[in-house]
């Protein structure tokens, strides 16, 4: 009977936690704290959330079973008698695994469990800022709390020969040693596949990376080896400039060779008309010439559930107001979400849980993306096709939330501000500390995300499939005094929308060599295919051939020729902003104003409840943005304002800083670029935009 009532006391713990973190947690999403915007977003998609909830609700109530039965069959193999003890062990069995799972991912419970003083952010980092210790208590409590469960079962087994202990046993090994075989099957045959008779491609992207991240060393410590390594052995453009800086419209222009006054992909929002963009994609272009398609990644790649870029198969997050609901609860029940991000558990949750997890900013786990990458590989494979793949990896993408030991790996050991382990997107750094903190965890995301493309170069080179590296954006990081920390907002410095871009072939028989200079994302796609037919011996086509004319069809050129004459490319670069966020977000100079992100979106009527911009205002929209071309050396910045436009031209080679304005003393190069600025910007689809 003592025994029942510490199970049962165990179960009603949990339960009584579920509850408590119910009805106590606020709701968050990306550090917003609003219970008002909630309830607003539960009113739009009560009905598709009550589904969710009730997976939730059984998988709290398997929880607490779980830990009573659990729990009483391990109490009574190791005959462990006295009533206090068997309480504390249940209860420091979940303490050691719920503080190695904050050590493990602290940003995911900086706002739930960490607010309580048994799992505080300065205890936590303590461990953390020694990596042995760290390292000891997250496989003590992630992995020894689980082992003494089993060795519990074992005992049971083998002592009394029950049924109940057994078929537990039996379960619980079935169920979390088959995804584990299934993964390490998968990973063992892509590590040892032939190569395919057409060269498979892999193109990386990792978001936010910045261009002088590759090569660049904090406390005489190199911050991206694997990258560092991969440009050397590369055919390497260090200075690429992208099209928009945000992720939707960025990654639309790489893979269709357009710009987003031909794509119509202006923002992240951007009407569904604008969602197919097949037409004049790459991955079209490949699977008509016989490649297996896919992409991959976690939450930075949602976009892909709405922009259409041709790729066969989509393994992406969903992050709209149902998912937004969603992840506020699971959010709230820290036991059930420190299980799930379990990586030995994690295969066993159900997939609306899992898919929610995928969505989360603060949280990217390569443990689990590498071998989805093998299992779609594989896939290709068995098609007997070779593959042309998309993993697009998120880390350094704000809050910067990286996993033990990278979040403390740059961080000043005396720092005890609000960013100790991830900067949400509304706050302001109040001085240069907590400035410093933010590029410390930007560097230790880089740092993670450098790691799984290590890892990710380790498992296809040994198969010659070509590597393709780059990034949708950069990131400003507070560097100067005028602009913020994110990207898309502003065009002055080139920190938010110059991204490196590497092209590895580890057959060798693409040519290698660092390429400095100016180029564009929209010429990756022609110069992939150029490399392809130049070097590995392929031949593209659409059908029909007669259409296949490739400058008609691409607005981006192959840089191969750039690698043979560094000194011949003189295309002229061409980037504009994003949707302004806050009032602010331009800079200093009074902006074309339209209301905020709240007024401008509304959710598509029906059941996606997909946001996208109300079209009355985009016409506004188009015309407020700030744009900027690059020719040479010279950069001319347009900014349109409520009085008319300004310019500014600044001579990048010669000041980097871009401290110098030159537009009064070279109006002449001033009304020359402007031109073919205003003849770019006439290529919208409704004409609106004029300078």
């Amino acid at each position: 009977m003592k025994r029942l009532r510490v199970e049962l006391g165990s179960a009603v713990a949990v339960l009584l936690i579920a509850v408590f973190g119910f009805f106590t947690i606020p709701p968050r999403y990306e550090g917003v704290e609003d219970a008002a915007l909630f309830d607003r977003i539960v009113a739009v998609v009560s009905t598709d959330l009550v589904p969710f909830v009730r997976v939730v609700v059984a998988l709290v109530i398997g929880l607490a079973a779980g830990t009573a039965i659990l729990g009483g069959v391990v109490l009574r193999a190791f005959r462990v008698e006295r009533r206090g003890a068997q309480a504390a062990l249940i209860a420091g069995g979940w303490y050691a695994f719920l503080f190695a799972s904050c050590v493990r991912a602290p940003a995911m419970f900086a706002d739930t469990l960490m607010a309580l003083p048994l799992f505080s952010p300065r205890l936590v980092l303590l461990v953390a800022r020694t990596p042995v210790l760290g390292h000891a208590i997250c496989w003590a409590g992630l992995h020894g709390v689980p082992l003494a469960v089993a060795a519990g079962l074992v005992v049971a087994v083998t002592r009394r020969r029950r049924v109940l202990p057994a078929a537990l046993l039996a379960a619980v090994l079935l169920a979390i040693l088959a995804p584990q075989v299934r993964d390490l099957r998968d990973l063992y045959r892509v590590r040892h596949r032939r190569a395919s008779a057409k060269k498979s491609v892999l193109v990386v992207a990792v978001d936010s990376l910045r261009a002088d991240q590759v090569g660049l060393r904090r406390d005489g410590v190199l911050v991206a080896p694997h990258l560092e390594r991969l440009a050397g052995a590369s055919l390497f453009f260090p200075e690429t400039i992208v099209a928009l800086p945000r992720t939707a419209p960025s990654l639309t222009s790489f893979f269709t060779s357009q710009y987003p006054m031909k794509h119509g992909v202006s923002s992240m929002w951007s009407p569904a008309a604008m969602w197919n963009q097949q037409r004049h994609a790459l991955p079209v272009v490949m699977a008509n010439n016989g490649y297996d398609t896919f992409a991959l990644s976690d939450y930075v790649g949602e976009f892909l559930s709405r922009i259409d870029l041709g790729f066969e198969r989509v393994t992406v997050p969903t992050v709209e107001l149902t998912e937004i609901a969603e992840q506020a609860v699971l959010s709230r029940q820290p036991l059930l979400l420190a299980l799930a991000l379990h990586p030995l558990f994690r295969p066993l949750v159900p997939r609306s849980i899992d898919h929610v997890i995928l969505g989360y900013t603060e949280y990217s786990d390569p443990g689990v993306i590498l071998p989805r990458l093998a299992r779609e590989v594989a896939r290709a494979d068995e098609a007997g096709r070779p593959f042309f793949g998309f993993l697009f990896i998120s880390p350094p993408h704000s809050p910067y939330a990286s996993l033990f030991p990278h979040y403390a790996r740059f961080a000043a050991p005396d720092y005890d501000g609000p960013y100790l382990f991830k900067k949400d997107y509304t706050s302001v750094p109040r001085g240069e500390p907590d400035r410093a903190q933010v590029r410390a965890l930007y560097a230790g995301a880089v740092g993670m995300a450098d790691d799984l493309v290590g890892e990710v170069a380790e498992l296809l080179a040994p198969s010659g499939v070509g590597l393709v590296v780059t990034a949708d954006h950069g990131e400003l990081l507070y560097d100067h005094p005028d602009v913020g920390m994110g990207h898309g907002d502003v065009l002055r410095y080139p920190h938010a929308y110059t991204v490196p871009l590497a092209f590895f072939d580890p057959a060798g028989t693409w040519p290698r060599g660092r390429v400095d200079g100016p180029v564009r994302s929209i010429d990756f796609a022609p110069t992939l295919v150029d490399l392809l037919e130049r070097y590995s011996g392929e031949a593209f086509s659409i059908a029909p051939p007669e259409q296949w004319n490739r400058r008609a069809f691409w607005d981006g050129t192959s840089l191969v020729g750039s690698a043979r004459d560094p000194g011949g490319f003189d295309d002229i670069a061409y980037a504009e902003t994003g949707l302004w966020m806050t009032p602010d977000a331009a800079g200093a100079r009074p902006r074309i104003p339209y209301p905020d992100i709240t007024a401008l979106l509304e959710p598509l009527a029906d059941p996606s409840h997909r946001l996208v911009m109300k079209r009355d205002f985009v016409p506004l929209f188009l015309a407020a943005k700030h744009r900027m071309i690059r020719r040479g050396p010279l950069k001319l910045l347009y900014e349109p304002t409520p009085d008319g436009p300004v310019y500014e031209l600044y001579d990048v080679v010669q000041d980097p800083l871009e401290q110098h304005d030159l537009a009064r003393l070279e109006p002449a190069r001033v009304a020359e670029l402007a031109g073919i600025l205003g003849q770019l910007m006439l290529g919208y689809r409704d004409g609106s935009v004029v300078p």
